[in-house]
């Protein structure tokens, strides 16, 4: 799905979405140095897309975000699932 930079930028900022459009899940902003990237799930029409976003600059100047050089955007059609993790941990033997 295609969506324009107005309707990227309305997710990103939580500004007001059109009519059908929710955000479900904001991810936490990933810092690689002089570069963020972070993603978004949003539905429309009872499907759900992800829109992934990058930035640039720092908290002490101002960000640049992608949308500012785009004109439209793919977001990858997404389904939720349910994923079990397992972790070793110490146990208490016994004397």
């Amino acid at each position: 799905m295609t969506i324009d930079k107005e309707l990227a930028k309305a997710i990103v900022f939580d500004d007001y979405l059109s009519d059908g459009v929710e955000v479900v899940e904001r991810g936490e902003w990933v810092n690689e140095g002089k570069y963020e990237y972070s993603s978004y799930v949003f539905s429309k029409d009872g499907a759900f897309y992800e829109l992934g976003m990058g930035r640039s600059g720092s908290y002490h100047t101002d960000w640049y975000y992608d949308f500012e050089d785009m004109d439209s955007f793919e977001c990858s059609k997404v389904e939720k699932v349910e994923v079990t993790t397992y972790k070793w941990v110490g146990v208490k033997e016994e004397a």
